[in-house]
């Protein structure tokens, strides 16, 4: 087992912690958990994440809290109590399929917003384009937090535009990559949350062309 300290037997929210398991692929270590909700589910949890109470139950814990601000604030139907709730998991909770791009990058939210929706609401409700149909809230730097002078209404393909290079984009450039089993470059756009093919070309400059094209185009 290393040099870890043994959580054998202790517990952290929900979580009771029954043995060893293993060491993740960067030295990590990870404990067998079984759940004390009734479905009794057992997963394997990184330490750091329970001594740092980012994780604390098996996913039962959060329903059932959302379920009671729910209940008690009305907010259930609310397509703006939902945004509000999806930006804290990516950015707090690591079983959230988008917490890479977010939490693990460091990207959080202001205390005020993170612990209060109210305050939340009323201070996007006062920037520009609120309401407005298919409008979501965006960060005017894509490297910062959901914080006081850093949130706007944007468009899907605004946020599109907004996003930055994925780390495994060799290329430098987004929309452009190599098709091996034609052996051609392609570029594409995502415009409204669909995917538009630019087309296919013999060398990077003239895709990375096509790209900026399209961009001005459709952006």
């Amino acid at each position: 087992m290393g040099n870890f300290i043994d959580l054998t037997g202790q517990t952290f929210g929900r979580w009771c912690v029954e043995s060893f398991a293993e060491t993740d692929k960067n030295g990590n270590a990870m404990w067998n958990c079984v759940c004390r909700c009734k479905k009794r589910t057992k997963r394997a949890v990184r330490g750091s994440a329970l001594r740092g109470d980012k994780s604390n139950s098996c996913g039962c814990l959060t329903v059932e809290t959302l379920k009671k601000v729910q209940t008690t604030h009305g907010y259930y139907h609310s397509p703006y109590y939902h945004r509000w709730y999806a930006i804290k998991q990516r950015c707090y909770n690591e079983n959230s399929e988008n917490y890479y791009k977010y939490g693990a990058r460091g990207i959080k939210m202001h205390d005020d917003f993170k612990n209060d929706y109210s305050m939340w609401i009323n201070y996007v409700s006062q920037l520009p384009d609120f309401g407005k149909q298919n409008f979501t809230i965006d960060r005017i730097d894509n490297n910062g937090d959901y914080t006081y002078g850093n949130l706007k209404w944007s468009t899907p393909t605004q946020q599109c535009r907004n996003q930055r290079t994925p780390k495994n984009n060799a290329i430098g450039h987004k929309g452009v990559y190599w098709k091996k089993e034609m052996k051609k470059w392609c570029a594409r756009i995502t415009v409204d949350y669909k995917i538009k093919h630019l087309g296919y070309f013999d060398s990077l400059d003239e895709a990375i062309l096509a790209r900026k094209q399209g961009e001005k185009d459709y952006w």
